[in-house]
């Protein structure tokens, strides 16, 4: 039987000065539109809408859906995507619009691929312990990394949805007492035990993520939900390293301390995290994206997106690389000379001046 969303699309119904396109993705905590900002900007945007069906089933959604938009609108780091407005119909639609984000998630590369390379994995995961490193310095822990909140794209990699995150600090209680908010499999066992969890079990979730990418499988596995979470809340996960054996041993023992039971054990920070990660991230390791196997993109002003960024074409990416700007086309010399070019015009400089000397003397006396 069709819920009552499904059975009435939003496709073409205006929200707001938003103009639905398409439904580009759903979850617990809402339904993601590509839509059109009818403004002068025109701009495509991604549209996350809580209609009033979904209500039904979520303690507190219109608060919690609030809250979301609040939370990522405090954020400044460009791993997420940027908010742009909030509003509620007068049919009781709740909707955030934020940037739409061109690009895969990462359960998607996941389910085509099954694994990463580790260079690339390590890269991601870097890139993840960033944006929860910003997030966590305004005070707000995630509590749902996943790969599907994951987005690869031409300008970076990005997390998205807060729709579960918790403010440090807060004294407002929008759950049910006993209620485990997360997706298992990734929740960290302190949660699962009834906790409430910072961002130490942020760092455990990506983690598992990294394992995921690594070995292109959980590290628990069961036949429902609640055996995972069981194995989750008394188990340690193993070393990547079982699986694939051709594994860094530096690299799986940074997933065995992200991974740990008890969060004291785990890296304490996602700056401390990240200062182990780094050095293992070669200079030049791409996170590929749909469109362009290995793309670089420049960012302009410290903005992100399909119109604030531009593609280097092969020759000025390989410039990019290398660190350096791009030669003009007209230029084809080069822009210095080799140690024995130099003494050789050192030499040939001096021969000359002292041919020139001898023969000025000569006229002289002569």
């Amino acid at each position: 039987m069709l819920s009552p969303i499904q059975s009435a699309p939003l496709s073409n119904r205006m929200l707001g000065k938003y103009r639905i396109k398409q439904e580009i993705g759903r979850g617990g905590m809402g339904i993601v539109y590509l839509a059109e900002d009818t403004s002068p900007l025109k701009r495509l945007v991604a549209l996350k809408v809580l209609p009033p069906s979904f209500l039904a089933g979520i303690h507190n959604g219109e608060k919690r859906f609030l809250r979301e938009a609040q939370s990522a609108a405090r954020l400044k780091s460009n791993r997420f995507p940027a908010i742009y407005d909030y509003g509620v119909t007068a049919d009781g639609i709740a909707y955030i619009a934020q940037e739409y984000i061109e690009g895969v998630n990462l359960e998607t590369r996941l389910q085509s691929e099954k694994c990463l390379n580790e260079n690339e994995a390590i890269r991601i995961a870097s890139d993840i312990s960033s944006a929860l490193k910003d997030a966590m310095e305004r005070g707000i822990f995630h509590r749902d990394i996943k790969p599907s909140n994951v987005i690869l794209s031409e300008s970076g990699t990005k997390l998205v949805d807060l729709g579960i995150a918790r403010i440090s600090g807060e004294n407002t209680k929008l759950t049910l007492t006993g209620q485990v908010l997360g997706t298992p499999g990734f929740i960290s066992p302190e949660v699962i035990n009834g906790g409430r969890g910072d961002h130490r079990s942020d760092i455990y979730s990506t983690g598992v993520v990294l394992y995921m990418m690594l070995t292109g499988s959980l590290p628990f596995k069961g036949r429902t939900p609640l055996e995972i979470l069981m194995k989750q809340a008394t188990g340690s996960v193993q070393s990547p390293k079982l699986v694939k054996p051709e594994l860094s041993e530096k690299v799986c023992s940074i997933v065995k301390k992200m991974t740990e039971n008890n969060p004291d054990l785990r890296f304490q920070t996602h700056a401390e995290l990240q200062r182990t990660l780094d050095p293992l991230v070669p200079s030049q390791t791409k996170v590929r994206a749909p469109g362009d196997q290995f793309s670089r993109c420049l960012v302009i002003n410290g903005n992100v997106g399909k119109v604030d960024y531009y593609q280097q074409n092969n020759t000025q990416r390989k410039n990019l690389l290398n660190m350096r700007p791009p030669m003009p086309s007209s230029y084809s010399g080069r822009s210095s000379m080799s140690p024995f070019e130099s003494v050789m015009v050192i030499v040939i400089t001096c021969v000359i001046l002292v041919y020139l000397l001898g023969w000025g003397c000569s006229a002289v006396l002569g």
